[in-house]
């Protein structure tokens, strides 16, 4: 085993702490340098991202250890990005002459994604691939997640559980629930959201460094939140800014057809400094 120089930083998407690996990493190294990375303490991680090389088609490309889609992660990226001068300004009267519009590969999404960034306020928002199901449950033995919206995206798998109160106990159900009704995805999620305060406890477990963090905020959890809003609902675009608890998050879901034809999630974002570390790997 041997120790290898580690570069990084932390971001802090409305506290969803993510560290992000600048240096490069194998991706069959990925679960190994993340425990390391989450163990250090002085950083409260929740979860980790790797940094890839440039593509051809994309200002940048990053991965998550579990390879799902981040939201928070990958607004974080491309704010980064834009920090080191990449994207394209938007110059439009709508957007000012501060927003930066940059294209994105990021694990979970098989085609680069849109974000638009403002390094000057550290606004970050990124469109999020479509949901390839979106299922309610029925039937199960727990009647605590009969009636909940399941959003099923690329790499996790979200459970919104409206009005019942976060426990280890609930989201052992949920996980059990998901690993066999979803073939035991890569990441699972439970969304407990008081609707009436607007208000969200997001629980997420990663498979690959068998991880469960009760999370600051969660960008595709709350992505999928304001989805099961929209269920049954017209064609129009609806807006949802959901507390979660080290910060808020805004979602815009716009419906057609009864389908979510477009999702997109934004807030602020604190990018830190380059640090170094060296991990076993």
């Amino acid at each position: 085993m041997t120790k290898q120089k580690t570069e990084f930083f932390v971001a802090d998407p409305a506290g969803n702490i993510t560290i992000m690996v600048v240096s490069p990493v194998k991706r069959k190294n990925y679960a190994k340098v993340a425990k390391q990375l989450l163990a250090l303490e002085e950083y409260k991680g929740e979860q980790v991202g790797f940094i890839r090389e440039k593509p051809e088609d994309a200002d940048g490309s990053m991965e998550m250890c579990g390879l799902e889609f981040c939201g928070n992660a990958g607004r974080s990226f491309a704010l980064y990005l834009a920090g080191r001068g990449e994207g394209h300004p938007l110059c439009t009267q709508e957007a000012g002459s501060d927003e930066r519009e940059l294209l994105i590969r990021v694990s979970g999404s098989d085609k680069p994604v849109r974000t638009i960034v403002n390094p000057k306020n550290s606004y970050a928002g990124i469109f999020m691939p479509l949901p390839k199901k979106i299922d309610m449950v029925v039937g199960s033995e727990d009647d605590e997640l009969n009636g909940s919206i399941v959003v099923d995206f690329e790499g996790i798998t979200h459970m919104i559980l409206e009005d019942v109160k976060a426990s280890d106990e609930t989201f052992e159900k949920v996980k059990k629930y998901i690993n066999r009704e979803y073939n035991n995805p890569p990441c699972i999620g439970a969304m407990f959201y008081d609707i009436k305060n607007d208000y969200m406890v997001p629980v997420v477990y990663v498979r690959d460094v068998d991880t469960t963090y009760y999370e600051g905020s969660c960008g595709s959890g709350t992505c999928a939140a304001g989805i099961s809003r929209c269920v049954g609902r017209l064609n129009d675009t609806y807006r949802y800014e959901i507390k979660q608890p080290r910060g808020s998050l805004t979602v815009a879901v716009t419906m057609q057809d009864g389908r979510p034809a477009a999702v997109s999630v934004e807030g602020t974002v604190k990018i830190g400094d380059i640090h170094s570390v060296d991990i076993e790997i």
